[in-house]
């Protein structure tokens, strides 16, 4: 069904076990895609560009979503995740720009870059406490988050995670986490304040950089300041 682009509706036949790789890819006018609980696993690139899909439920039957499967699906404004996904893929929900909710599931344990990049009305999202690592870039140009609770099951911050998230004004880190590399918060302009756990050994250059707003930053005697690119006015606490 490759760039059919009259299909506005699709039903997957109960025979089917799996969504083949840009099935439905570049489909314009497709506006909604009933899958049967048959269905174990979707293909990248799946719905790729499929503009115009408003609703989609993923049944609890699919165990993989492959990299790009819904990316710039534009009119996408709200997903359930299954319990039976263990990760989310690169650029999955990448450029979905209607996506305003995501709950992700305790099975998922791995959030894969640009995830859900340039997702720019998603507000809030809750982060399953089985996640051991966000990858870089998942959140960038979220620019309509205003909070993320990160789960104590997080140890990495990826790069550029949460670059340009110019809403975000609240975040709290994970006790366990121990790395939060370059530029992860990069242009938060209206984050003011940050407490850095003492499980925390690393944390890359620029991470702090275009934070306008940053006032206060409490962060362990053992991490280097030089280069976290704190504005002027940020009040840096050691403990």
């Amino acid at each position: 069904f490759f760039l059919c682009s009259s299909l506005i509706e699709a039903t997957i036949p109960s025979s089917v076990t799996s969504i083949n790789d840009q099935l439905f890819e570049n489909c314009k006018s497709l506006e909604k895609v009933t899958i049967l609980s048959s269905i174990k696993s979707i293909g990248h690139s799946s719905f790729n560009q499929c503009i115009l899909l408003k609703q989609i439920e993923i049944p609890s039957s699919v165990a993989l979503i492959g990299s790009y499967a819904f990316n710039s699906c534009s009119s996408l404004t709200e997903i359930k995740i299954p319990s039976s996904l263990t990760k989310i893929d690169k650029c999955t929900f990448k450029d979905c720009i209607s996506l305003v909710n995501v709950i992700i599931p305790d099975s998922v344990t791995f959030i894969g870059d640009h995830a859900f990049t340039n997702c720019t009305s998603l507000c809030e999202i809750s982060i399953s406490s089985s996640v051991t690592k966000i990858d870089d870039y998942a959140f960038s140009g979220c620019s309509s988050l205003t909070k993320i609770l990160i789960p104590s099951s997080v140890i990495e911050i990826g790069k550029f995670v949460f670059n340009s998230c110019k809403m975000l004004n609240e975040i709290a880190l994970s006790s366990s986490l121990k790395i939060i590399g370059q530029c992860a918060f990069y242009g938060c302009s209206e984050l003011k304040e940050i407490t850095i756990p003492p499980s925390v050994n690393r944390i890359d250059s620029s991470a702090f950089s275009s934070c306008n707003s940053l006032i206060k930053l409490t962060i362990p005697a053992k991490i280097q300041i030089q280069g976290l690119g704190c504005p002027k006015q940020t009040n840096i606490t050691r403990y």
